[in-house]
């Protein structure tokens, strides 16, 4: 079943200073989020992306969730195992797993290629200290109702080693089907964009001392053009070995000059998630 794509146009008014958004599309703010976007730092298609090639990034999946209109496309998220995704935090923090489908070996939104499997999510498991304010630990595994296949066009993530250190200047690859531009319309077609990191320093300047957590990393061009975007969200940033470093989390509008977007840093939370997937490894064996 394809996903039904959804064109809205909404007009929010907010200042400059208070468009910094989770990389969410509009429908689900929509849903749940309108009402707090003066107050979070939220925002989540590539802008100023090219078309990546079909299978170039075989662990990412498309997190579909059923609507008046059929399945839409929300976020994204990067397969760790057979039975479990990982994603934003932010993606599924108030949505319930019924409904929710992880998509992979997509490419095409709107077309199938034949190379697509889909599972529903069985539950999620978010960070214990996720702060759905400040977007700090936000991180979370989908935990699905079956198994993925692995071939060519599905395969498990790579993840830096603990504490690895992505350093200022790195170029690094986010991919995603998110909006094009603010406030766009979601690509059809994956897209993907190579951007440099940012210190954690520099970043702090951007956004505040007390915004940007050890556990994030940033990533953008000082002139701007390329960043994630809404609709991206949960999605992979990628290091050319095929290292998963960062989760599309959250940035001041997309792809505005002198503000990267943020990303959870992955390598924080390696311990975290090797503990939640062998949890879901016994629980797979005991209900097996």
């Amino acid at each position: 079943m394809k996903v039904f794509l959804l064109f809205l146009t909404v007009l929010v008014t907010t200042s400059a200073a208070t468009t910094s958004l989770a990389r969410l599309p509009l429908s689900v703010f929509l849903d749940s989020k309108l009402t707090r976007l003066p107050q979070t730092k939220r925002q989540g298609r590539i802008v100023g992306g090219t078309n990546a090639k079909e299978g170039e990034f075989p662990w990412m999946v498309s997190l579909q969730r059923n609507g008046f209109f059929g399945r839409s496309h929300f976020c994204a998220g990067s397969i760790a195992n057979e039975r479990n995704i990982i994603t934003a935090a932010h993606c599924i923090e108030e949505l319930h797993p019924i409904g929710v489908w992880a998509v992979a070996g997509e490419y095409r939104l709107d077309l199938d290629s034949g190379f697509e499997q889909e599972l529903r999510a069985a539950n999620f498991v978010l960070h214990e200290q996720y702060d759905p304010v400040q977007l700090k630990n936000d991180i979370g595994i989908i935990r699905l109702n079956g198994s993925f296949t692995f071939n060519p066009y599905l395969k498990q993530v790579k993840l830096p080693g603990k504490g690895y250190f992505t350093h200022p200047g790195t170029a690094v690859t986010v991919a995603g089907w998110g909006s094009t531009k603010e406030g766009g319309s979601l690509s059809n077609v994956l897209l993907k964009a190579t951007i440099p990191v940012v210190s954690d320093e520099d970043c702090r300047v951007i956004y505040g001392a007390e915004v940007i957590d050890d556990s994030m990393l940033c990533a953008g061009y000082t002139s701007g053009g390329y960043d994630s975007c809404q609709g991206d969200s949960g999605g992979q940033l990628m290091l050319q070995d095929e290292n998963l470093v960062g989760i599309v989390s959250w940035g001041q509008g997309c792809g505005q000059p002198d503000y990267p977007g943020v990303y959870t840093e992955v390598s924080a939370f390696v311990d975290w998630i090797s503990v939640k997937l062998s949890r879901a490894n016994v629980t797979n064996s005991l209900s097996a």
